[in-house]
């Protein structure tokens, strides 16, 4: 957000334009990273990581496992 804002505040294109970017960076990485962790939920029924160690995920969810 730092960057963003400080893009923001040169008030010129080059500043504009790599705020634009950063946001878009951001959203098109976070959106699927917590589209995946949704994924693990609804399959394991859990967010303790140390329960998700004993899982094994890379057997019970592989593409999952290899995306992240």
């Amino acid at each position: 957000m730092g960057f963003v804002l400080l893009g923001l505040m040169t008030l010129n294109q080059i500043g504009m334009t790599g705020a634009v970017l950063q946001m878009f960076s951001h959203a098109s990485s976070r959106a699927p990273l917590c589209h995946r962790g949704r994924i693990v939920y609804d399959r394991t029924h859990t967010r303790q990581l140390a329960e998700l160690e004993k899982m094994h995920l890379s057997r019970r969810l592989p593409f999952a496992a290899w995306a992240l």
